[in-house]
């Protein structure tokens, strides 16, 4: 199953300082069985080019010890009236300089609407953002494990 087109266009919708941005839910499952989010922004999740993956880094350390464990996490993502929630399985992974790197295969894929306009979850990124997330290792840990084989 591929990323839904309208999904991979807000995820490859870039950050600008000062312009609200969309923040992607990015929910694991924690040793308990209870729901653990992240979220994350589209600087640190990428799309395939043949739109049979994603990959995304995740710099928390319980996303990345519960995504190792089970294996599976959701992503939702919000475009126009619906909602878009993506069941992802885990196909590869690698540390890159202190973040972890993703490969995700979409295995299932779910749009709600009721015709109504959603105001996605967001935020506005500082003049620091950069700096503060570490975007310049984000960007190198995704070109990493884009060109690692799976």
């Amino acid at each position: 199953m591929n990323v839904p087109e309208a999904v991979a266009a807000a995820l490859t919708t870039p950050v600008e300082v000062g312009v609200p941005t969309q923040m992607f839910p990015f929910l694991t499952v924690d040793d308990a069985g209870a729901p653990h989010c992240a979220v994350v922004s589209s600087t640190e999740v990428a799309v395939a080019d043949d739109g049979t993956k994603l990959f995304l880094v995740l710099g928390g350390r319980r996303s990345r010890s519960y995504l190792e464990a089970s294996g599976r996490a959701t992503l939702l993502a919000v475009e126009g009236t619906t909602l878009h929630t993506l069941k992802l399985t885990l196909v590869a992974s690698r540390e890159h300089d202190g973040v972890f790197a993703a490969a995700l295969q979409v295995a299932d894929h779910q749009a709600d609407s009721l015709g109504i306009a959603l105001v996605p979850l967001g935020f506005t990124p500082p003049p620091d953002i950069a700096e503060r997330e570490r975007w310049d290792v984000t960007v190198a840990a995704l070109a990493a494990i884009r060109h690692q084989r799976s």
